[in-house]
């Protein structure tokens, strides 16, 4: 990810959101991205509450989500290869092991990030029904 963001909210975040978003699209956490980030993490609270900010971030943290998508699907090919070699000859029970290994995380870090996806969609949903709300 880049120092500066891209996307179409960029002229509305100020210089300092803009070099604290990478970081915290990044981070595992909210406080982990504000540590990174040398940003005060109520700070970061009150940025989120901002649609601009906000949209900017999950624009961020969904790139991260498919380049780690296309890393997890080369890495489950490569353990697939493997244990169909293995069919084929005596691999080591070394190799076979880290195969499955491999397949296993492969497999918890896919499913993980579909549920983010999904997540993301429900709250993209529930932002478009508390806007269509007259209260």
């Amino acid at each position: 990810m880049s120092a500066n963001t891209t996307g179409p909210a960029k002229n509305l975040l100020s210089n300092r959101q803009q070099e604290a978003l990478p970081q915290l699209a990044a981070a595992d956490s909210i406080a982990e991205g504000a540590r990174r980030a040398q940003v005060n993490r109520a700070t970061v609270y009150r940025w989120m509450q901002d649609d601009a900010f906000r949209a900017e971030f999950k624009r961020l943290r969904s790139e991260a989500a498919e380049l780690a998508d296309a890393e997890i699907q080369g890495i489950m090919l490569k353990a697939v290869a493997a244990i169909y070699d293995a069919l084929d000859d005596n691999a080591s029970p070394e190799k076979l092991r880290a195969a499955k290994i491999a397949l296993d995380v492969a497999m918890k870090v896919r499913n993980g990030l579909d549920l983010e996806r999904r997540l993301n969609r429900l709250d993209d949903a529930l932002s478009t029904y508390k806007e269509s709300k007259p209260w």
